[in-house]
């Protein structure tokens, strides 16, 4: 998509709206108290994600997942925010909530622009995939679940096969991601992912949200 040392490119395709590009490293704060124990857990994930963000980390995808409010999205956001601050840390990463997508391609594909939509999401050199499951309690008919999960395993598989820099946050258990999806995103075994399932307080409430 774009080369190094072109910050304002890495800005313009960051998908990133302007209150989120506050979210960086720096201003990621756990607002409540919390035990020795769960704050020791996100020091851990937040050192992973610099480093991932640095190009320091093996794993080319990231999986951000667990209860509720603990901070999955800002530290995302975080990650393609390190990238547009300083290029020369690796390739730009493109920030799509995962309800975007698929309201793209359902829109590219009424206006017959369908493949070069989806070949954005497939080739994207960092892809920052939020609130994957958003759409579990939404869908009303076998159809429409076997769209949904068609279009996201096309982009995924991709990119899986391609080993390409992807992070995933998760909204839902991995157990209710449908089985295709879920093996993907679960590939610890080949070296593909590393994942962070925790249950973590609220930054909002101080309280594991589920």
């Amino acid at each position: 998509w774009y080369g190094k040392g072109q910050k304002q490119s890495y800005e313009r395709h960051s998908g990133l709206q302007s209150v989120q590009r506050d979210n960086t490293f720096l201003s990621f704060r756990q607002r409540q108290k919390i035990s020795a124990s769960d704050h020791k857990t996100l020091t851990d994930i937040v050192m992973y994600c610099k480093d991932y963000a640095t190009s320091r980390t093996s794993m080319p995808w990231l999986i951000l997942g667990g209860s509720m409010g603990w901070g999955k999205s800002h530290l995302a956001q975080a990650i393609v925010n390190e990238r547009t601050a300083d290029p020369e840390l690796g390739v730009a990463g493109h920030f799509v909530k995962a309800q975007q997508v698929l309201q793209s391609l359902r829109d590219a594909y009424d206006h017959g622009s369908y493949t070069n939509v989806i070949r954005k999401y497939k080739e994207s050199p960092l892809l920052v995939l939020d609130d994957l499951g958003a759409t579990s309690n939404k869908r009303s008919d076998d159809e429409a679940l076997s769209w949904v999960d068609e279009q996201m395993l096309t982009i995924l598989d991709h990119r899986s096969n391609e080993r390409m820099e992807t992070v995933i946050t998760l909204n839902v258990p991995l157990i209710r991601i449908e089985p295709r999806l879920r093996d993907r995103i679960n590939d610890t075994g080949t070296g593909l992912c590393k994942i962070f399932a925790k249950e973590l307080p609220s930054y909002r409430t101080g309280e594991i949200q589920n």
